[in-house]
């Protein structure tokens, strides 16, 4: 088992992913983005492509919160 599928079996994990389908749109297609960018941080073996699929989940996660803020008021 992957490391992404490790950390996707906790509980918090799978109620936070289990959540993404009713987010507004521009935040659901960020968090399921964001949630594809982090496997390849685990998928890789090598650390700059691993810090590039960090940095861009990371920019997902931030853009589907601000989303999430705004569509809330």
């Amino acid at each position: 088992m992957s490391v992404i599928n490790e950390i996707m079996q906790n509980e918090a994990a799978a109620w936070i992913n289990s959540q993404i389908n009713e987010l507004p749109d521009r935040a659901k297609f960020r968090a399921s983005s964001a949630l594809r960018w982090a496997n390849g941080i685990f998928d890789s073996d090598m650390p700059i492509p691993a810090c590039f699929c960090a940095l861009h989940a990371t920019e997902e996660a931030v853009a589907a919160f601000i989303s999430c803020a705004k569509e809330c008021g």
